[in-house]
This record gives C-alpha cells, structure tokens and sequence, in this order.
C-alpha cells in the first residue's frame, strides 16, 4: 500500500467523522429548545454556519413554519424566487405521516459537496422531528388552556343552578344537572307563582 494512499485515506475518515459530530451537535443545539420559533431560528443559523452559507431560510405553505422565523444571513433581494436558481440548495422537512411541512433552503455561490448536501438532509431531518416536537408542545399547552376554560365556564354554570329548592308541603323537588360534554347549555330554577 502506498503511504500517500493511506494518509489520504485517514484524512477522509476524520473529514467524515468531524461531519458526523458537526451533524451531532446540530442535532443537540436544535433540540435544545421546545419552543417553535427558536427550533426554526436555531436551525437556520446552523445550516448558515455549517455550511458556510451566506443565508438561510424556510419556504412552506403552512403558516406555522414560514412565517414564524425570518430569513438568518445575507440574502439576495430576489431570495423569495429562489426555485431552480444556481447558489440556492434546498432540503425538505417532513412530518411523521411523510407530508413535507417545509424546504429549508441555503445560499451560496458554489454548490453544496455530497458531503454537505448530506449534512442538510441529515439537519433537516433532526430538524423535522424538532418542529414536530414543538407543534406538539403547542398544541397541548393550548388544549391546557381551553381546558382551563371549560373548567371556569362549568364552575359559572354550576353556580347558576338553584343551591337550595323552596320546601313545598306535598311535593318532593330535586334538581340533577348532568352536562353532554363539559358545559352543557340548559338552565333550571323553581320559581314559586
């Protein structure tokens, strides 16, 4: 075996393995946080940065993604018409049920290396799964909160329900309140004539 061979073989294994522990720690940072807009502001800065990228930004159809984070870097003024223009390199974020929520999408004069469009495949991949965490973490926290509410608009019904019924010689009365759902729409009350 030729010693140059082996030298270049050694410093393509360490390029391979700095990838994969770049990619690591990008995956680390971008799931450090649970909340939607600092997942995507993370992973745009690391796909700018890791990529030596001169900007970084989402495209998607769903408000959610796309209009949560502004665009990280230096971005031409025509950013917006990026599709099938040279210096532009894009990698699709897809959710579990494999619909694409969004493109995160880099610049740069030169074209990305296999090695780098690997790198955004596997951040937009780690990045998928983040997003998808934090839609997550959302939609709980907002089912919390109109819990909440239900519980507030069951106390204010029940507080209208009559809290004693007037003692009527001959006649028993009871009143029972049973709800469908959370909160219920009848109201009751004895009124003497």
């Amino acid at each position: 075996m030729h010693p140059d061979g082996y030298i270049d073989d050694v410093i393509e294994l360490q390029q391979k393995l700095a990838r994969v522990q770049s990619l690591l720690e990008a995956s680390r940072q971008v799931h450090a946080t649970i909340e939607l807009p600092e997942v995507l502001s993370s992973v745009l800065e690391i796909a700018a940065k890791e990529l030596e990228a001169h900007g970084a930004f989402f495209v998607s159809a769903a408000a959610e993604v796309h209009h949560r984070v502004a665009p990280y870097g230096n971005l031409p003024d025509d950013w917006a018409h990026w599709s099938n223009r040279p210096g532009y390199a894009a990698a699709p974020l897809s959710s579990e049920r494999g619909d694409i929520l969004a493109y995160i999408v880099v610049y740069r004069p030169q074209p990305l290396s296999l090695e780098e469009s690997d790198f955004l495949e596997g951040l937009a991949l780690q990045s998928a799964l983040a997003v998808g965490n934090a839609q997550h973490h959302e939609r709980t926290l907002e089912w919390e909160r109109v819990q909440l509410d239900l519980d507030a608009a069951r106390a204010i019904q029940r507080s209208l329900l009559p809290q004693s019924l007037p003692d009527l010689p001959g006649y028993t009365l009871a009143i029972r309140s049973t709800t469908c759902y959370e909160v219920g729409g009848d109201y009751v009350d004895v009124v003497p004539l």
